[in-house]
């Protein structure tokens, strides 16, 4: 066991976190760029409408798909005549309906994907994962046209092109996914930014109180495997003058073109300080700044990904042995033994992401994926599903509902540095003090749980300590309660996070 001795965070030094707070802060000051107050703070992405209401149910109301709106898909056929658009949106509205009866708040995804607006344009299946073009430039102002006809369908201003039966409206709207990557964008950077600044545009003019959301950009220093400032920036240097680093340049320096900036959580929860960091320093270089959001913060370990070639390569090993194992299926005799494993730290995954996140002044955060991938072509994504085919949940959704709970609406929300090896952090909820904490766990894959015995000043005369599920067999919460000591708890910290709070 190691004692605490009162180092600063690991991955967390005290400049990263009160950079990202400092800096997010200024940019919702600024007045227009504010999203709606009420929106619910976390959900999931890549949803289902079948699996809306179980999410729902256990208080987790936003969700994300991908399975509307593209272009394409309600308007299938160029107009005739100039200004003559006619639109199709039986998919789309039985989309946002299956959503809203459910219970759930939606982010809307727009997609340029359009067969004759670009004859680059190849069968875009879905309108999701096969590669976008921008409209030529005869074909800009049926796209603008589209867009706004989007927005006001959904937009439940109570006018007769409102979706019939419309339950609230969808106020936040997203630009294409990944574009940085060349597999999802055949444009250019420019072209992307002019096409955004008319979707905002149109946007605005439906409906002004609808927010844009620019493309989603990856979690850039998991992959550099360092949540040291000047190392992230010195390997991070390389990137800027590749293909993925001109787009996701110029989409920053394009601020005034949208409303909000959402970033990946691919890497563990320890790097999620780091990339709130990463992303509000280069946004604040480059621009006023803009709120920044979390999307598809994964909920399982991205395991043996070395995409830049910073992680140690004993780790990465261990990790794709686990994954071959995974892959193999229950016929492999350690299947069973490993699949509990990775359902355990999947679940502390689902605790350490979102209290890091807001912990680092964010709003909103999605956690994915809703269902496993079995075949993706990623095989590091293919186990990430929060339920079973069934429907059944997991320990992870249990863990991330208890944490989306005990979250609330907080408030006050501080990083405290206590240890080098402990992560905490404490926050107010309806004027309720609670912290959590757990120790870091550099290495998942050697065995070995880190042991912390950390000393914690809270001032109440009894603590309930509750943690979170990890296992099938685990009730959604472990209550304990304890009397302190002169107002200090003692607390064995391990992977998995702890929440404290005041007993009655």
């Amino acid at each position: 066991m190691v004692a605490a001795c009162g180092e600063s965070r690991p991955g967390n030094d005290a400049s990263v976190d009160a950079w990202a707070v400092d800096r997010d802060a200024s940019a919702l000051d600024a007045g227009e760029i504010e999203p709606d107050a009420s929106a619910p703070r976390f959900g999931v992405t890549n949803s289902v409408p079948a699996a809306a209401s179980i999410f729902v149910e256990r208080g987790i109301l936003w969700q994300r798909t991908m399975q509307f709106v593209a272009w394409h898909q309600v308007e299938p056929v160029a107009p005739v005549t100039e200004d003559a658009n006619s639109y199709t949106w039986d998919e789309p509205d039985a989309i946002v309906a299956a959503f809203q009866e459910a219970g759930a708040e939606l982010q809307g995804m727009l997609s340029p994907f359009s067969l004759w607006a670009n004859p680059l344009t190849e069968d875009p299946g879905t309108g999701v994962d096969a590669r976008a073009y921008p409209p030529l430039p005869e074909y800009m102002d049926d796209f603008a046209r589209f867009v706004a006809a989007v927005v006001e369908r959904y937009d439940h201003d109570g006018a007769p092109d409102d979706m019939p039966g419309l339950l609230r409206p969808v106020r936040f709207w997203q630009l294409g996914n990944e574009y940085y990557n060349a597999a999802h964008w055949g444009g250019t950077p420019e072209e992307y930014v002019e096409m955004l600044a008319v979707a905002r545009a149109a946007a605005k003019q439906a409906s002004p109180e609808v927010q844009i959301i620019a493309s989603e950009v990856p979690g850039v220093p998991a992959a550099l495997d360092t949540t040291d400032p000047e190392e992230i920036e010195a390997r991070a240097a390389p990137m800027w003058s590749t293909s993925a680093g001109v787009f996701m340049t110029e989409q920053m320096r394009a601020q005034d073109e949208y409303d909000i900036f959402i970033t990946h959580l691919n890497g563990r929860g320890r790097f999620v300080a780091a990339t709130l960091w990463f992303w509000q320093t280069k946004l604040t270089e480059l621009g006023p700044g803009r709120p920044l959001w979390c999307g598809d913060a994964a909920s399982g370990p991205l395991l043996g990904t070395n995409p830049l070639g910073y992680r140690d390569d004993a780790v990465v090993a261990r990790e794709q042995a686990l994954l071959e194992i995974l892959a193999s299926g229950p016929t492999d005799p350690e299947y069973a033994t490993t699949m509990a494993w990775y359902r355990a730290e999947q679940a502390r995954e689902a605790v350490r992401k979102p209290v890091a996140a807001v912990g680092a002044g964010v709003r909103h955060m999605y956690l994915t994926s809703v269902l496993d991938w079995p075949g993706y072509g990623l095989p590091e994504w293919r186990f990430h599903g929060l339920i079973e085919a069934n429907g059944h949940p997991r320990p992870a959704l249990r863990a991330y509902a208890l944490a989306v709970e005990l979250l609330g609406s907080a408030q006050d929300m501080t990083a405290l540095s206590l240890s080098s090896q402990v992560f905490a952090y404490r926050w107010t909820t309806s004027g309720r003090a609670r912290y959590c904490l757990w120790a870091d766990d550099p290495d998942i894959t050697d065995g070995v749980e880190p042991i912390v015995i950390q000393q914690l000043e809270v001032g109440w005369p009894r603590v309930r300590i509750i943690t979170p599920p990890v296992a099938e067999e685990d009730p959604d919460r472990t209550v304990e309660e304890r009397a302190t000591v002169d107002g200090v708890v003692e607390l064995e910290l391990g992977s998995t996070p702890l929440f404290v709070e005041e007993a009655p």
